[in-house]
């Protein structure tokens, strides 16, 4: 072999090898792009951009196409790779030729015209694809016979083995999600407060109760063994609608007092007479919970109040509805925090409630709660559940009038 002849050679099998490389890391780029960088090159107007959405728009004609290229460009080599070994060994048997050009080739290969190539291109994806799309537009175009001779075999051979199913769409990952709600809030078509919820959505399921918690030290929780009457005062006084009750120590929680609930009980509108029948079932949740998780069950439960507890039964905190439901919209106002703020009593001994609040909590609540010295903060809990007649003025069912105000203390879950 001539010096020239092995010179041609070498520079072929190295061009080839550049080749290979170049279908290798266009098969990386263009299936590798994400939905967003799709909906990038389809806004640009560009006509590269137009043809990279063009191959992909037929990805079964691209992926043939690319792999007819691929592996008639390594067979090459492999074949240029034998040819040179040839003159070598003379003396060597042709398939131990064979087979040492074959590893050489995959090696080289392998390095240089899959590994690289592939690496750069998935660190570029857009980049390669826009250099790629006119040279493959044009490969698919010219060996279009041989394509379809071989996509139909294909497709004959895996009819059977259910290859011809419909494909499934793709999965819109929280990453291209995220990417299209801040392209879209960009052009206006997302208003901000959808964005910042949407973005709220997924840090939501990224959370755990543990993160999310009031510790054990800023839990209000109230003994079992106070009297009925001092219960009243230290709820009222702190303006908790839902209060673990405890006996002895918090690691033992008896149940969840609901303030309103207390509230009828002492007016003689429930026929609890105890506190244990005002207690509701503890809901024990451990610290690794997803917040999302613990949301779908409170809601399914229809309970408001979560308590965190160790493997032991340890108290380590607790996670009310509310504070699950800051984390989606950040601070919640209602009709309740109106009521706190316009409370006052009024001349001749009245006091002004809401005009939604029943009448007989109206009358028979204050009354009770005036009895133990004590503010109604559980009355707005009582306006959100119970209205009445949407008058301004209501009238109590022992005559007292119930004008259109508001209760003072705030109503808040247990902290």
């Amino acid at each position: 072999m001539s010096a020239t002849e092995l010179g041609l050679l070498l520079g072929l099998a190295i061009a080839l090898l550049f080749v290979s490389g170049f279908f290798s890391g266009s098969e990386v780029a263009l299936f590798g792009l994400r939905r967003v960088d799709r909906e990038q090159l389809t806004n640009s107007g560009r006509a590269v951009d137009a043809a990279v959405l063009s191959l992909l728009a037929q990805p079964k004609r691209l992926v043939v196409s690319v792999l007819i290229g691929n592996e008639a460009v390594n067979m090459a080599i492999a074949a240029i790779a034998a040819y040179l070994w040839v003159p070598a060994w003379p003396a060597a048997e042709p398939w131990g030729i064979a087979a040492l050009a074959v590893l050489a080739s995959a090696a080289t290969v392998i390095l240089f015209g899959e590994v690289v190539p592939k690496t750069l291109a998935i660190q570029q994806p857009i980049s390669w694809a826009r250099q790629a799309a006119r040279p493959m537009a044009l490969f698919a175009l010219v060996i279009a016979p041989a394509r379809w001779v071989i996509h139909g075999l294909a497709e004959l051979i895996a009819r059977p083995l259910g290859g011809a199913t419909r494909p499934r769409a793709a999965d819109l990952s929280e990453e291209e999600f995220r990417t299209l709600v801040d392209a879209g809030s960009a052009q206006g078509q997302v208003d901000a407060r959808e964005r910042r919820l949407i973005h709220k959505v997924f840090e939501f399921g990224d959370k755990n109760v543990g993160q999310v918690m009031t510790p054990r030290d800023k839990v209000f929780a109230l003994s079992y063994d106070l009297p009925m009457a001092r219960l009243v005062k230290e709820v009222a006084a702190r303006g908790f609608s839902r209060v673990p009750i405890y006996q002895r120590t918090l690691d033992n929680v008896r149940g969840v007092l609901n303030a309103k609930d207390l509230v009828r009980a002492t007016a003689g509108q429930s026929p609890a007479r105890t506190l244990a029948e005002l207690l509701s079932e503890p809901l024990y949740v451990p610290r690794t919970t997803p917040v999302a998780r613990l949301f779908t069950i409170m809601k399914q439960k229809k309970v408001h109040v979560a308590l965190v507890v160790s493997e032991y039964g340890k108290l380590l905190g607790l996670v009310t509805m509310d504070d699950l439901l800051r984390l989606l919209f950040g601070e919640i106002h209602d009709e309740r925090d109106n009521l706190q703020q316009a409370a006052r009593r009024g001349r001749g001994g009245r006091t002004p409630v809401p005009g939604s609040l029943s009448a007989v909590d109206a009358s028979a609540g204050v009354a009770k709660l005036e009895a133990a010295d004590v503010e109604a903060p559980a009355m707005a809990e009582s306006a959100a559940e119970a209205p009445a007649e949407p008058a301004d003025d209501a009238a109590s069912a022992d005559g007292t009038d119930a004008t259109k105000a508001a209760a003072t203390a705030p109503v808040e879950e247990a902290r």
